[in-house]
């Protein structure tokens, strides 16, 4: 009689959801701890809010839907902003707003780690870049540009 040999035994797959804190590579932030407010933009998608960010990957809400595995770069800064280039690992629609349109959670994954210091300046350059055109709302408007002309209201004329 010829022994059949057995199958490997496999480990259960981990049931899908959240991921659990020890699964974690890297230290989330809080983006209320590392932005003043700065500008984020997704390349391509528009501006995006920041939920939180670490050295390896992000996590932000958006009004665009991206697809999970397109190249994507995450800017951070105003007039010259930052981009770290990275993949949509996750999507998933996060809310829908009243008006039926629908706001989008994407867990981005940086091509290359950065470090928390690094991350630290792109908020500072945020930052900085905020207060000088908040002070230049100081400034009287130029008198040589004319104000855009207000829109006529249409007569109905039966």
């Amino acid at each position: 009689m010829k022994s059949v040999a057995k199958p490997p035994v496999r480990e259960k797959p981990r049931a899908a959801g959240p991921a659990i804190a020890s699964d974690r590579v890297a230290r989330r932030i809080p983006a209320a701890e590392i932005l003043d407010g700065g500008d984020v933009r997704l390349a391509p998608g528009g501006p995006v809010e920041l939920v939180n960010i670490s050295e390896t990957g992000a996590l932000v809400e958006s009004r665009h839907r991206t697809a999970v595995g397109a190249a994507v770069a995450l800017c951070i800064g105003g007039d010259q902003p930052r981009r770290l280039p990275a993949r949509v690992v996750r999507s998933q629609v996060c809310a829908i707003n009243t008006d039926s349109t629908m706001k989008y959670q994407l867990g981005l994954a940086f091509d290359k780690p950065t470090t928390i210091a690094t991350i630290a300046e792109l908020s500072a350059e945020s930052a900085e870049s905020n207060e000088s055109v908040e002070s230049n709302e100081d400034e009287p408007a130029n008198p040589a540009v004319p104000p855009p002309p207000q829109p006529v209201e249409p007569v109905n004329e039966w």
